[in-house]
């Protein structure tokens, strides 16, 4: 007997402030926004391959900088993004199109001055749950559509996440 098993992965998630507001020296609060692409694999489907699914990403955060040269910084953010698959081959037409909110910690690393564009490297716990989406399903058999949140799947997750990007702290100078 084999063993199902799913791996899925998002393998690139651009996502850059759009609009933060400094509330004091020390304090950005803001949206961002940005894109993803995911990826699934499924043991028990041969000669198949299953195709990236792009999806957004968007959320709102406040960052909170520590000492005089704010070389330390913490960033509680929620993000509200998709991810999922499809399978399109002669008989099969499979769709993955799940909604999640992850709610992540990124601790960051800030090098430079604190008064420019200044680059940081960054590692978050997150913690996730699906809000929705559907399953879709046609073959030889029929069509089938079911909602995520319905389907054998899980509900929640854990992950983390490593990066780099660049910041401007006084964007409106």
């Amino acid at each position: 007997m084999r063993k199902k098993f799913l791996f899925s992965a998002t393998l690139l998630a651009l996502s850059m402030p759009l609009f933060a507001q400094m509330t004091t020296d020390h304090i950005h609060i803001g949206v961002k926004g940005g894109m993803s692409m995911s990826w699934s694999s499924y043991s028990q489907l041969e000669n198949r391959n299953p195709k990236m699914k792009i999806g957004g990403v968007g959320g709102v955060f406040a960052e909170f900088e520590f000492g005089e040269k704010r070389l330390f910084s913490i960033r509680p953010e929620v993000n509200w993004l998709s991810r999922g698959t499809k399978i399109n081959d002669d008989d099969l037409d499979y769709k993955l199109n799940a909604k999640y909110v992850d709610f992540r910690v990124p601790l960051i690393l800030n090098f430079g001055s604190y008064e420019g564009v200044r680059p940081y490297l960054y590692a978050a716990p997150i913690i996730g749950f699906v809000r929705g989406g559907n399953i879709t399903l046609s073959d030889a058999t029929g069509d089938y559509d079911i909602d995520v949140t319905k389907a054998n799947m899980a509900d929640t997750y854990f992950a983390g996440a490593i990066g780099s990007w660049c910041k401007n702290s006084n964007p409106f100078k």
